[in-house]
């Protein structure tokens, strides 16, 4: 009875098992074969599943990954008994699964499809009759990337599931890469087109050799290059000889990580230089360290800075001017020489070709100061009428500038002008174009007029208009200041003549009458009684002498000077001989010690001295005065002016004498101290003490 050969089974047996591993080996290979292709990753993934399909066997294979923002799986491949990635597993929540069907990295396998199976059709699988499930996670760098799902009529090989470990980390790994990829190409094209679309110029050069590797269109455009001219340059090509060492230096700050920003001198393609502002940063470039510079053409900036810088200085100027012109304005009284000084000054920030002061006499402009083409003797014969100047003047009394931009045109300020000065445009004033007129006005009173011209038309901007009402200003208020001054002059030379008059009939007349009287009758009386006429010629001499002095006296306050260069004795005895002749009151002078005093010293003793002697004739009703001055060996000087007369209560002055008050005031501007010693009847002593701090050893008389 024959058998079968255990050989054959054998054979046959071993055979299955080779086919099975065969068919493993090509389940891996086939399987994992197109993420080695180029292409569209859903493309690739479909090329994986349906090999997935026909060498597992399986009849259904779903590949899901994790979106971008890593909160959907989304179906990026479906082989077998549907193909469609648009179903109602086409995204699911990553939460959902995770929580789900993956509690750990491992696979998750059910037997049959109609149990708890979170992803399932019961409709799509009751009509293929679907039991054995299989998801795998596709784990990449420690997190569920995706998974894959495979469907079957009847349970899985355990032997073809074994390899799908191999074909899920592939895919896993194919994906993640794939987004990495995605990531880098995004954030190139990112780069890129900012690179490319960069207002400011982009460039990538070799921090050793300075090749340039590329550039942006703004920067070749900078430069005057074409794109493809420029990456063929070197950095050195760019920089201007002058900077040479400051470029290498910023090189330096970027390759060792320094913050990097200089202003640097650059050359153009045609030679041109211009400023640009550059900084940079290092890169890695196609594998190799360079560095990424940024390059902004800085011409404007530097033209603005250099612009406000002029404009500064020039307002700096301006306010100069000003500020000296207010000076002299303050400390200079003399008209002529002081609108004289004005216009020099005006020509520093008003170029002009000729300039005038007009000032108003009544009811006609006169020039009163000029500089430019025309003479003096035609600027003395120039008269202009204000009934001339028609509405401008009006104008100009409210403070408005009136600028004529060329008088020769036709508007009717240049019709107003040409009126005005009539054949002379063609003549004296033809240099004549643009004239300026700023008003001379003070208190809304129009003096006159600051007139500005140049030869040419056009000439002045709107800063050197308001620079010249500003002059015109300092200029009314200095024709105001010495029109004042005049008028004061004018008072105090009345006002002294008056005071003369005044101080010539109280005293001197009448000191000389009095000499008259004596003199008439001197003979007669001599011839009578000569013990008589000997006591009138005495009389006779006193007035006589005191007339003198009070006449040396007026003579000392009409020249204030000779109260500093006389020698204080002589002033002293002037003022005796002076209150003698008044008063008749004997004034004993006494100088003792010796100094020299400074002026203002000299002249507050001898006003002091004066008022004292006043005061003395007023009130003092004294018989004998005692005037001495005394020069103490510590340099001290003391002045006393002693009477016998009826003295006085210091504490008790009546209102109304300010004798006292004055001696005081001029002893306090001098430092001095200023003691009264009184009482009544027993006369009074007014003791001035001065401290010399100039005193020394050299002795000269006082």
């Amino acid at each position: 009875m024959p058998s079968r050969s255990p050989d054959a089974a054998q054979r046959r047996s071993l055979a299955l098992s080779i086919n099975n591993i065969v068919n493993r080996r090509s389940f891996v290979t086939d399987g994992a074969q197109p993420l080695l292709s180029p292409g569209d990753i859903d493309a690739i993934l479909q090329s994986c599943a349906e090999a997935m399909v026909s060498r597992i066997p399986a009849d259904q294979v779903c590949i899901w990954l994790l979106d971008d923002a890593e909160t959907f799986y989304r179906l990026h491949a479906s082989a077998g008994l549907r193909s469609d990635l648009n179903g109602a597993d086409s995204g699911i929540p990553a939460d959902q699964l995770r929580n789900r069907l993956f509690h750990t990295d491992e696979p998750s396998s059910q037997l049959d499809l109609s149990l708890t199976h979170p992803i399932r059709d019961p409709a799509w699988a009751a009509e293929y009759g679907l039991i054995a499930p299989t998801c795998y996670p596709l784990v990449a760098r420690g997190r569920i990337v995706g998974f894959i799902a495979l469907f079957a009529r009847q349970p899985f090989d355990g032997g073809a599931l074994s390899e799908l470990p191999t074909i899920a980390d592939a895919i896993a790994d194919f994906a993640e890469r794939y987004r990495t990829d995605a990531t880098l190409r995004e954030r190139e094209m990112l780069f890129r087109r900012v690179f490319e679309a960069a207002a400011d110029g982009l460039f990538i050069f070799d921090p050793d050799t300075g090749q340039i590797f590329e550039g942006n269109p703004a920067i070749s455009q900078m430069y005057g290059y074409t794109p493809a001219e420029f990456i063929r340059l070197n950095r050195a090509d760019l920089i201007h000889p002058g900077v040479t060492d400051a470029a290498a230096h910023f090189v330096t700050q970027v390759v060792t990580g320094e913050a990097a920003r200089v202003k640097l001198l650059h050359v153009r393609r045609d030679g041109s230089v211009f400023p640009v502002a550059t900084q940079g940063s290092m890169i890695v470039y196609k594998g190799r360290p360079a560095i990424l510079g940024v390059v902004r053409d800085i011409t404007v900036e530097e033209e603005a800075q250099q612009e406000l810088e002029r404009r500064v200085a020039e307002r700096t100027q301006e306010l100069s001017l000003l500020l000296d012109i207010s000076r002299d304005v303050t400390s200079t009284l003399d008209l002529e020489s002081l609108l004289t000084l004005i216009l020099d000054q005006l020509k520093t920030v008003v170029d002009y070709t000729g300039t005038a002061l007009l000032i108003r006499e009544d009811d006609v402009l006169v020039i009163s100061g000029q500089h430019g083409p025309l003479s003096e003797e035609d600027a003395r014969r120039y008269r202009y009428p204000t009934a001339g100047l028609a509405s401008v003047w009006d104008r100009l009394s409210r403070g408005e500038a009136i600028m004529i931009p060329d008088v020769r045109g036709t508007s009717a300020e240049a019709e107003i002008f040409r009126a005005l000065v009539g054949a002379e445009l063609d003549g004296s004033l033809a240099f004549i174009r643009t004239c300026l007129w700023a008003p001379l006005v003070v208190k809304e009173e129009l003096l006159g007029i600051l007139s500005i011209t140049r030869h040419e038309p056009n000439a002045f901007e709107p800063r050197q208009i308001e620079m010249a009402m500003a002059v015109a200003r300092q200029a009314a208020v200095a024709i105001v200041n010495a029109r004042v001054h005049e008028q004061a002059r004018t008072v105090a030379v009345h006002e002294e003549r008056q005071r003369l008059a005044r101080d010539l009939h109280d005293a001197v007349t009448q000191t000389l009458f009095s000499a008259s009287l004596i003199g008439d009758v001197l003979p007669t009386l001599w011839s009578r009684n000569p013990q008589l006429g000997e006591e009138a010629l005495h009389d006779l001499r006193i007035l006589t002498r005191g007339a003198l002095a009070e006449m040396r006296t007026l003579l000392f306050e009409l020249r204030p000077a000779a109260l500093e260069e006389a020698p204080l004795r002589d002033l002293f005895q002037h003022l005796a001989d002076a209150f003698t002749g008044r008063s008749r009151v004997s004034v004993t002078v006494t100088v003792e010690g010796a100094t020299t005093l400074p002026p203002q010293i000299q002249v507050a003793f001898y006003r002091i001295a004066q008022e004292g002697l006043n005061n003395v004739d007023k009130h003092a009703e004294a018989t004998a005065v005692d005037l001495c001055l005394v020069a103490v060996p510590d340099g001290t000087v003391q002045l006393s002016i002693r009477d016998d007369g009826r003295g006085f209560d210091p504490n008790e002055t009546a209102a109304g004498h300010f004798g006292l008050q004055t001696m005081r005031e001029r002893a306090a501007a001098i430092d001095a101290s200023l003691f009264i010693h009184s009482a009544p009847a027993e006369g009074t002593e007014v003791l001035v003490s001065w401290p010399n701090p100039h005193a020394s050893t050299e002795s000269e008389e006082i």
